[in-house]
Order: C-alpha cells, then structure tokens, then sequence
C-alpha cells in the first residue's frame, strides 16, 4: 500500500484538501518518508493517522532546526567576542 494511500484511507475530499504534504518540501518529504522506513517511529501511535503522525514529525523537525540555529548563532557569537 502506498504512501498516499495509507494518508488518505477513508478520508472525504474535503479532509484531504488539509493535506500536510501541499506545504512541504521535497527535502522534508524524502525525509519522513525515510523515517517511516526505520524501526524508530517516535510518533506512531496506536490509532495514530500517517497524517498525524507527518505533522508530529514536522513540528519535531522544525523544533531541533530552530535548536540548532540558536546553537550556531551563539557559537558565531562567542568566537566573534573572543577575537
């Protein structure tokens, strides 16, 4: 069974016009379809959509990107006060 068919299983046409996929990149899909591959699904949940589980996914993504930006900026900033 494929991806979108799994998203979409049972869901009325207006439910799938709210499709989480139509905002994301093409990087971020390759990615969560990889994370879907894996033994580690931290957000599969017993009753738990694909669809649900793609937003858990991109908030969790999107919470250790603005992590690691912060990281980096006060990295940038120390290593500028030093000299």
């Amino acid at each position: 069974m494929g991806f979108f068919t799994l998203l979409f299983k049972g869901k009325k046409a207006d439910e799938m016009s709210e499709d989480p996929t139509s905002t994301c990149s093409a990087e971020e899909y390759e990615e969560f379809i990889n994370y879907l591959r894996g033994k580690d699904r931290a957000f599969s949940k017993p009753g738990r959509t694909i669809k649900e589980e793609f937003k858990f996914w991109l908030q969790d993504r999107a919470k250790k990107q603005a992590q690691a930006s912060r990281y980096n900026a006060s990295r940038h900033f120390a290593a500028a006060t030093q000299k």
